[in-house]
C-alpha cells in the first residue's frame, strides 16, 4: 500500500510540473530566444509587457504576462476571436506568453516550446 502511494504521488507530482511549455520573464527575453529582429515595444491587453518583432520574414507580437488568470483573460478573448474568423495568422502560448504570428509560427516552434 505504502509503494502505491508513493508512486501515485510521484506521477501527481511530475503532471503538476507539466506546464504550458516555455516560460520567460519578460516579453523580449522570449523574442531574444525566439530569434527575433527589430524588437519593438507594443501593448496587449492584459500583458504586463509585449514586444512586436520580425522573424523569418514575418511580423511576430509576443505578450508576457505575470498573472495566470491575466493570461487567462486573454487567451479566452484569442480564442473566441480566433474561433469567428476575426484574425489571421497563428497564436502560440507558453506557460506565462502568448505569440501571434502574422503568417505560420513554426520557426517559433523550431526555437522554444509552445504549444
Amino acid at each position: 500500500m505504502r509503494r502505491t502511494i508513493s508512486v501515485s504521488l510521484l506521477v501527481i507530482l511530475a503532471l503538476a510540473g507539466c506546464g504550458g511549455g516555455s516560460s520567460f520573464s519578460s516579453a523580449k527575453q522570449a523574442a531574444t530566444a525566439v530569434g527575433c529582429d527589430g524588437v519593438e515595444e507594443s501593448e496587449v491587453f492584459g500583458s504586463d509587457d509585449a514586444v512586436r518583432c520580425d522573424l523569418g520574414g514575418d511580423s511576430v507580437r509576443i505578450a508576457h504576462f505575470d498573472s495566470g488568470s491575466e493570461m487567462d483573460s486573454y487567451r479566452q478573448i484569442a480564442d473566441a476571436a480566433e474561433d469567428s474568423g476575426l484574425t489571421e495568422g497563428e497564436i502560440l502560448y507558453g506557460e506565462n506568453i502568448a505569440i501571434e504570428c502574422n503568417e505560420s509560427c513554426d520557426d517559433v516552434r523550431e526555437a522554444i516550446d509552445v504549444e
